[in-house]
């Protein structure tokens, strides 16, 4: 029930226009969020100008998690396991600035999942 339940809300954001944030503006966040971060120790220091890739980035994360009935996720992203979130941030933003010409594409649609794609072995579970 609750992963139906939370199937559903994610479905719905990723429906809503007014949340929808193009590659471009993920990728300006990122790239604030890599110039400003400061490491101490295992705690991340995140500026408040970088927040936006951070929660962004972490949500989609959570979000991987997410599977219909076949097991596949529902957002078509695979993040493989032990991928720290500071690293899904470099990930995606050397995947952006390598495909400038998609920038202007919905960031969760269609630039996030291309940089973590989904392998035909991950498919067979």
């Amino acid at each position: 029930m609750r992963s139906l339940l939370l199937a559903a809300l994610v479905s719905v954001a990723l429906h809503v226009p007014a949340d929808a944030r193009t590659a471009g503006e993920l990728l300006n966040d990122c790239e604030a969020f890599l110039r400003d971060v400061t490491f101490e120790g295992t705690a991340v220091r995140v500026a408040p100008n970088s927040r936006p890739c951070w929660d962004y980035m972490g949500a989609i994360g959570d979000m991987t998690t997410v599977v219909d009935a076949n097991g596949r996720s529902l957002l078509g992203l695979c993040i493989p396991s032990g991928v720290r979130l500071t690293q899904s941030i470099r990930i995606f933003t050397g995947y952006a600035r390598a495909n400038p010409n998609m920038l202007h594409h919905n960031a969760v649609s269609r630039r996030i999942p291309a940089s973590f794609p989904v392998r035909p072995e991950a498919l067979m579970r």
